[in-house]
């Protein structure tokens, strides 16, 4: 036990809290993320609801990273899980619903709802639940669909009598459930968001133990402006929201204060109406910025340069496939010309370091393959000609649900693997990362599945 509390003690030396809790808080809770610390406290999700929980004074909240370790004891006050009335699992990705299962095992708490009585309490929310929950529906005691705020303050007063009157049908909140739905489709009325006057997600610990080492994150906006017919963005997002200018300038000039580094986080960043104003602001606060992934049509000469001046060393775009046609059918209405043309211009800007994604077996990504091997060519001559280097992150096509492509069928892992290897011999002369065969299989499997797992 000490030596993972003397792990755990540098981990927090090297974090910067950026809200302040409220004392005297009746409640206790633990936040749980079946992961690593560095994936779990990069994700903004995971962040906002420990500060929201802390900050409001909603409930005296510990965190716990999941990372296989024997001694199973919270971060802040080093306790076991045991010792929490309620449980909060953060699940950003379905795949993370197998890693919730071990992990209470590791723990020894009960799995099974119904045995366990609500001792402890088990909530769950995060993207990685909202299209398929069934796996959990025995495990969890309460599923909680969208934004977490202004639905669940009055559960931490009596969290056992809440849940038994959303059960019995007493209370109905939007988002809460207790039973789901026989039809999958009526998960998505449940997903319900904050108010576009609430002030935008931001970042509540820095530290340099994390993807966004010591970045102040700010989220811009949720849902997506496209509508490709592979992503469940739109589906989960249904709604779009942007972020007030003067509250995300707010939040970018509070974060300023501990940090020079800025991440602007978003499905749609440039698709902001306010974005030149928001990057502009950066600029003249000498802040550097980083941005997630950008759209290729959003891109023009004035945001390339301020992207440039901000500080951006590279960025991310998102290509999905070199076959024009299989591309523009998924919802990507850009040519190879329009593309390549986006990419001078970034490389003329002054940004050299250039992340491209591809997903490989979209529906008709086999057919014109010299156009293809024209566009790679014609991709690694202009990064030569401008001193740029590109980067491919590569994926297999992962059918998901309420998507116009759920209905396709998966590649098998060998499918995967020899998809893999003819991709690499066919194109070469850049970086190229392929996704875990397995995280692929088992992300498709947990994104469909029904089945229970207490049986596994």
């Amino acid at each position: 036990m000490w030596k993972r509390r003397l792990e755990l003690t540098k981990l927090k030396e090297k974090e910067t809290l950026l809200f302040s809790k409220k004392g005297n808080m009746k409640t206790r809770a633990a936040l749980l993320y079946p992961d690593s610390y560095y994936s779990g406290i990069s994700y903004l999700g995971f962040q906002q609801v420990y500060r929201y929980l802390n900050e409001e004074g909603i409930a005296d909240t510990d965190r716990y990273f999941w990372e296989n370790e024997d001694d199973m004891i919270t971060m802040d006050g080093f306790m076991n899980l045991s010792d929490f009335p309620i449980l909060l699992f953060s699940l950003p990705y379905a795949s993370y619903m197998d890693g919730a299962v071990k992990l209470l095992k590791k723990a020894s708490i009960t799995l099974n709802k119904n045995a366990r009585r609500m001792n402890p309490v088990i909530v769950a929310g995060g993207p990685g639940l909202w299209l398929n929950p069934y796996p959990l529906g025995n495990v969890i005691d309460l599923f909680v669909f969208g934004d977490i705020e202004n639905k669940l303050e009055p559960f931490f007063d009596d969290p056992i009598g809440f849940i038994k009157k959303i059960d019995s049908g007493e209370l109905k909140i939007p988002g809460l459930l207790t039973r789901l739905p026989e039809k999958r489709e009526h998960l998505l009325k449940e997903i319900t968001y904050t108010s576009i006057d609430s002030p935008p997600p931001h970042s509540a610990i820095l530290t340099e133990e994390s993807f966004f080492a010591n970045m102040f994150l700010v989220e811009l906006g949720k849902g997506c402006v496209n509508n490709c017919s592979f992503c469940t963005v739109p589906r989960i997002y249904h709604q779009r929201i942007f972020r007030k200018v003067s509250d995300i300038i707010k939040a970018i000039d509070y974060g300023s204060k501990y940090t020079k580094r800025i991440g602007l986080i978003s499905s749609m960043v440039l698709e902001h109406p306010g974005i030149q104003e928001i990057l502009e602001h950066c600029k003249s606060r000498d802040l550097e910025v980083s941005t997630s992934s950008l759209s290729v049509m959003g891109i023009n000469e004035p945001l390339a340069k301020l992207l440039n001046e901000t500080g951006n060393k590279s960025i991310t775009l998102a290509l999905e496939s070199l076959c024009e046609k299989a591309r523009i059918k998924a919802g990507k209405p850009f040519t190879d010309e329009q593309f390549l043309a986006k990419l001078e211009m970034v490389l003329n800007s002054g940004i050299k370091k250039i992340k491209i994604y591809l997903i490989l077996g979209l529906p008709g990504d086999k057919e014109d393959a010299e156009k293809q091997d024209k566009l790679w060519s014609d991709m690694l001559k202009l990064a030569k000609s401008r001193g740029g280097r590109f980067h491919f992150s590569v994926n297999p096509l992962i059918p998901m649900p309420f998507t116009p492509m759920e209905k396709l069928r998966m590649m098998n892992k060998n499918e995967i693997k020899k998809t893999y290897k003819a991709f690499k011999t066919r194109f070469s002369g850049a970086d190229i990362r392929f996704e875990s065969v397995n995280d692929a299989i088992r992300g498709h499997r947990l994104a469909f599945s029904r089945e229970d797992l207490l049986e596994n």
